[in-house]
């Protein structure tokens, strides 16, 4: 035995040596573990046969009647049970006290009969856990498991118990960049964290925090219906950006989501990002039918016949009002008649007008047409080949 106050009071007291060497005996009689003595050794019980000592009936007082707060030392204090079947009075022990059970130790866990701290390994619920091996220092609980906090959760979302997290339960988780809103839930508010500007309904994040909607950001957002233009908030937009209503143009015209002009200017698009592509798999540059040059030409290769078709794609949506077909330095050689298609993405609808042939076939518009291809589909039959010069496209 470790010197120690406890032995020190033995040494020095005969009756309380008579007293422990009767609680052993009594604790051997009735099968339990000479550990059991431990919660009998401690301060209370010291202190307890002290008082008992000053009265007429030395420890415990006179009669020797076994009691909780310093009785005789027969009635075993442990997390055991006494020989008649009574329970234990000691509260149970501390790391690396003696133990014969699991429940004789604050923390559960007994083993070769000694109470052991406690870890988030054991399968028992102790320490500051909030369920088995989880929660509190040990790591965070999966679904259904019981929480005190938030933080106890690997969800990050509790509610006695862990729950899955919402964008609706006023914690941040489940990857938003602040409480219910950036990540997978709705865009932030000014003021509040971001990563991207995706987290923020202003489409602006700056040093980790969303900034207010502004019609100099240079960015979409606010309802405008293009960058900094248009909506309720932002100046009318400029001719060729994006409008959803009339209002959204300086020009007051919104055709097929476009802003354009109320009139005809006769200004001849750049044909930059143009290309060219026809039905015939006769080898002849189509290229040369939008060269700039009416001298040179590209040609069909066959007799003229209905649903012959030759496609020019403008690189991108564009606004215009009239389409000139020259085939003038080969006038043997142009298209006795046509129809003229417009699409915006390839896909083609009604004819927008049928033409008669001509060497030079202009083709105009009392309003502007939107669209990034025009196909030429030929209307009738000739004997002679289709040749296109050049192709003009005008505002």
């Amino acid at each position: 035995m470790r010197t120690g106050p406890v032995a020190v009071a033995i040494a020095r007291d005969r009756g309380l040596r008579r007293l422990l060497r009767r609680a052993l005996a009594t604790a051997v009689l009735s099968g339990a573990a000479p550990s059991l003595l431990a919660c009998s050794l401690s301060a209370p019980t010291l202190d307890a046969y002290a008082r008992g000592s000053a009265g007429s009936g030395g420890y415990g007082g006179a009669s020797g009647a076994a009691t909780n707060d310093g009785g005789t030392a027969a009635q075993p204090e442990t997390g055991g049970s006494s020989a008649a079947g009574s329970s234990s009075s000691c509260a149970p022990c501390d790391t690396a006290s003696p133990c014969s059970s699991a429940a004789e130790c604050k923390s559960g866990v007994c083993t070769l009969g000694s109470c052991q701290a406690p870890t988030c390994l054991d399968g028992v619920t102790n320490g500051n856990e909030t369920s088995t091996d989880c929660g509190g220092s040990c790591p965070t609980c999966g679904l259904g498991l019981a929480c005190s906090v938030a933080g106890d959760c690997t969800s990050g979302a509790c509610d006695q118990v862990c729950v899955a997290p919402t964008c609706m339960d006023s914690t941040k988780n489940q990857a938003e960049t602040d409480v219910d809103c950036g990540g997978p839930c709705a865009p932030c508010t000014a003021g509040e964290a971001c990563l991207k500007a995706a987290d923020c309904d202003s489409n602006v994040c700056t040093a980790k925090r969303c900034v207010a909607a502004s019609c100099k950001d240079q960015l979409q957002n606010q309802g405008e219906s293009d960058v900094d233009c248009g909506g309720t908030h932002c100046p009318a937009c400029a001719l060729s950006a994006a409008c959803a209503a009339m209002t959204d143009c300086a020009s007051g015209v919104c055709q097929s989501k476009m802003c354009v002009p109320a009139a005809a200017t006769g200004t001849a698009l750049h044909r930059n990002g143009w290309s060219t592509t026809s039905s015939t798999t006769y080898v002849w540059p189509t290229a040369e039918a939008i060269d700039g040059d009416p001298t040179t030409r590209w040609t069909y290769g066959a007799p003229q016949a209905p649903g012959m078709t030759f496609t020019l794609d403008l690189g991108a949506p564009q606004y215009f009002f009239s389409v000139v077909l020259d085939s003038s330095m080969f006038p043997g050689d142009a298209a006795a008649g046509f129809d003229l298609y417009f699409s915006l993405d390839g896909t083609y609808g009604k004819s927008a007008r049928s033409v008669v042939g001509a060497p030079t076939a202009t083709v105009t518009f009392s309003s502007a047409v939107v669209a990034r291809y025009i196909r030429f589909e030929l209307n009738q039959s000739a004997s002679t080949w289709w040749s296109i010069g050049e192709i003009s496209v005008n505002q």
